[in-house]
């Protein structure tokens, strides 16, 4: 027989986990951004300029998710949420 030591689903747990927390930190900024704008009734345009401003200041905000496209998913999904309120 063969016996084979089990760590590898905690280390690849782990990984998933934090893949699923770097995701969350990037979209809960990109969220903030998004609500931000809408909030104040800026334009659309506004989202991408802010994205590009907190990078300046040295916040990783990936590069994914800096558009038109997903400002749109990210407004219904912040509108859902507040019309259950």
């Amino acid at each position: 027989q063969i016996f084979i030591k089990i760590e590898v689903p905690n280390k690849v747990e782990r990984a998933i986990q934090q893949m699923i927390l770097t995701s969350f930190n990037y979209m809960s900024k990109l969220f903030i951004n998004t609500h931000s704008i809408a909030k104040k009734s800026k334009p659309l345009t506004d989202y991408e300029w802010l994205c590009e401003a907190d990078e300046k200041k040295g916040l990783d905000i990936g590069c994914i998710y800096r558009n038109f496209k997903n400002y749109k998913e990210f407004i219904v999904a912040i509108s859902e949420v507040v019309r259950v309120q």
